[in-house]
């Protein structure tokens, strides 16, 4: 797809997916986190852009994150690793938000509608707010009109209800939409519904496309 001036004179909104779009990660960072723990099995329930039994539960919002603990206890058949231990070792999977990014979306605000729309557990969620969206002028608010994140939403991508959810929510024009998003079956999920979509590859700067948006 062409990124010219022609394309975003016929867009009005911009979703951003979070995980490999905003923040980069480092899924075998954190399968081997789990493995530390005594997870041995943990390949089977955390792979690329995928989430497993009570890793998928958390996403779906379907267990609470204490549920998600004392299930992770009871797989591994440990009842004495502590909380902060099992949510470490899942937040290993987030390595950074480059700064460029940031910038990218607070000047793309200023012509775009931008929605935030993100496979997470609370867990998670609770580690970007601190780490990555807690200095002032940076916060989630100040960089996207609507958040719509999948625990709390009771559902994920690429499950389609999870976008008609969020276009019956937000109003917007699907036609009008771009979707940025780094899993290739969210993008073809979002692409049934008229939105256009662009599948960055993992640690890639893609603000440059938006280069001819202003």
């Amino acid at each position: 797809m062409n990124f010219d001036k022609e394309f975003f004179s016929s867009v009005d909104t911009v979703i951003f997916d979070m995980g490999g779009v905003l923040i980069d990660l480092d899924k075998p960072r954190a399968i081997e986190a789990y493995r530390k723990l005594g997870f041995s099995d943990i390949e089977n329930f955390m792979s690329c852009h995928l989430q497993r039994g009570m890793f998928l539960q958390a996403d779906s919002g379907l267990v609470s994150s204490a549920q998600f603990r004392d299930a992770v206890r009871e797989h591994i058949g440990n009842p004495g690793i502590p909380d902060e231990a099992i949510d470490s070792a899942w937040t290993d999977i987030l390595v950074g938000l480059p700064r460029c990014r940031l910038d990218a979306i607070k000047r793309i605000r200023t012509k775009f509608r931008t929605l935030l729309l993100s496979n997470i557990s609370e867990i998670d969620w609770i580690f970007c707010q601190k780490n990555y969206f807690s200095e002032p002028g940076y916060t989630t608010e100040d960089l996207f009109e609507k958040i719509y994140l999948s625990y709390l939403m009771k559902a994920v991508k690429p499950n389609p209800e999870i976008m008609e959810r969020l276009i019956a929510d937000s109003g917007i024009d699907p036609k009008r939409t771009m979707f940025v998003d780094d899993a290739p079956a969210n993008c073809r999920m979002a692409e049934t519904f008229g939105i256009r979509t662009y599948t960055p590859a993992p640690r890639e700067d893609w603000t440059g496309i938006f280069k001819n948006a202003f």
